[in-house]
């Protein structure tokens, strides 16, 4: 990737914050079953239900994020 676009303030925040984002939600996925299972005694079963609801939270914010974008007109 060329040095250019890292020049530019949006396309640098931009991509601290992505990787902000990913870099917390990689931790998540990784701690919070163990968490779960060590800390709090659920099986592994149960841990693993309990990941349903944090899947069900994404996927419907990704149905409506545009929606409330378009809204905002952002």
């Amino acid at each position: 990737m060329p040095p250019r676009p890292c020049l530019v303030r949006s396309f640098s925040v931009g991509n601290t914050i992505a990787l902000l984002f990913f870099a917390g939600n990689s931790g998540l996925f990784f701690l919070l079953p163990i968490q779960l299972q060590a800390v709090l005694g659920y099986s592994a079963l149960y841990a693993g239900l309990t990941f349903t609801q944090l899947a069900g939270a994404f996927i419907t914010g990704a149905l409506f994020a545009p929606r409330l974008l378009s809204r905002l007109r952002w």
